[in-house]
């Protein structure tokens, strides 16, 4: 749901979404749903989440601090502003004729 709050940021969004679902998340092997790798796994030249025999873990982490959460409720938030601004410019007249009852003296 958050990333339809984000896509009003542009094109931008949508190149960052295509970079995350092809470099850091992998197909599961059991079920086939492509998710981020565990602690302990990573992902393999196949595009496949298999074990670390290694030990280094994943290519990302998850962040433990509140700077994940802020960024991603402050592209959402510009998003929604960025859609609100499409819908105010779509509907000029109401404004307009607002603008022109205060001019003539009309209730404010």
């Amino acid at each position: 749901m958050w990333f339809v709050a984000q896509a009003g940021v542009g094109p931008l969004a949508f190149g960052v979404d295509h970079v995350h679902q092809s470099w850091f998340k992998g197909a599961d092997r059991l079920s086939g749903i492509r998710r981020s790798p565990g602690p302990d796994e990573i992902i393999d030249r196949d595009g496949w989440i298999v074990e670390d025999p290694t030990g280094r873990g994943p290519r990302s982490r998850k962040s433990v601090g509140k700077v994940n959460e802020l960024g991603t409720l402050f592209c959402a938030v510009a998003g929604m502003m960025n859609a609100i601004a499409i819908i105010d410019a779509s509907f000029p007249r109401r404004r307009r004729s607002a603008a022109a009852a205060v001019q003539a003296g009309g209730p404010s």
